[in-house]
């Protein structure tokens, strides 16, 4: 498949996981294709206004980008993994 194909994938696999919370700016941020497992790993940002209830000031806490790792098959488009891509604080 082509790259920009396995992008919006990536992106619709996001909003179909995350339709019942409420994200925003979803956005590209990485491509990869893996070689030897056919398989694209696509980084997607997106804002998430979630954060555990550890006080009532966090609850007011502007909205973080959490940034996660699509794993899409090439053959198919179907969806292989989603985690947490680690970023560098």
């Amino acid at each position: 498949m082509e790259v920009n194909v396995a992008i919006e994938k990536a992106k619709e696999h996001v909003r179909e996981i995350y339709k019942d919370e409420p994200i925003v700016d979803i956005g590209l941020e990485e491509v990869e294709f893996k070689e030897r497992d056919k398989v694209w790993a696509i980084t997607v940002g997106f804002l998430r206004n979630w954060r555990p209830q550890e006080n009532a000031i966090s609850a007011l806490a502007a909205p973080i980008r959490i940034y996660k790792v699509v794993r899409i098959r090439d053959k198919d488009g179907s969806l292989q993994s989603l985690r947490n891509r680690e970023t560098p604080n």
